[in-house]
């Protein structure tokens, strides 16, 4: 598995899998240039968990030629910046709509609630495991403490987070 990340979560990123990690920072033709050196060109799936590399997907799809049996897939979680399926060059386009999650009557709720004693065995067997994190006040007041503690860096590689409530 490849991945972009910024460089100082390079060894994060390869501590949970990841076989080479590319700096998303790079300008593009930098990034496919080094994407396909380090894949040989044999790449079928781009999932795009950020929403921001659809442009950079499509630009690899466009340098790769056609693999025998292997249809090219690209999936994304951005639903809101248009982009027409023909860019990705014959890839099928999968667009996952993170909008509706929690809201009431929304149907990938349920869909969602299917996947998680599955993530709980992959968590439990070691083999899913959560981004370090750090916890950064309590209540919906903290959010901005949370945005302003993770602009100045201190947090490093990790996530920050506030709890909403004390249970």
């Amino acid at each position: 598995m490849i991945t972009t990340a910024s460089p100082r979560s390079f060894e994060v990123v390869k501590g949970i899998g990841a076989s080479a990690v590319v700096n998303y920072k790079s300008p593009e033709e930098e990034q496919v240039k080094e994407i396909l050196s380090t894949t040989g060109g044999n790449l079928y799936l781009i999932f795009d968990a950020a929403s921001q590399s659809h442009k950079l997907a499509a630009q690899l799809f466009a340098k790769l030629s056609d693999g025998p049996g292997k249809p090219r897939r690209f999936t994304t979680t951005n639903d809101w910046d248009p982009m027409d399926d023909k860019d990705f060059h014959g890839a099928l386009v999968n667009h996952i709509m993170l909008g509706p999650i929690g809201r009431p009557g929304s149907a990938i709720n349920a869909q969602i609630e299917s996947y998680i004693p599955l993530i709980v065995k992959l968590i439990e067997d070691g083999r899913f495991k959560t981004s370090d994190y750090e916890i950064v006040g309590t209540g919906f007041e903290a959010v901005l403490e949370a945005y302003a503690y993770q602009q100045t860096g201190k947090a490093g590689h990790k996530k920050v987070l506030i709890k909403l409530q004390d249970a």
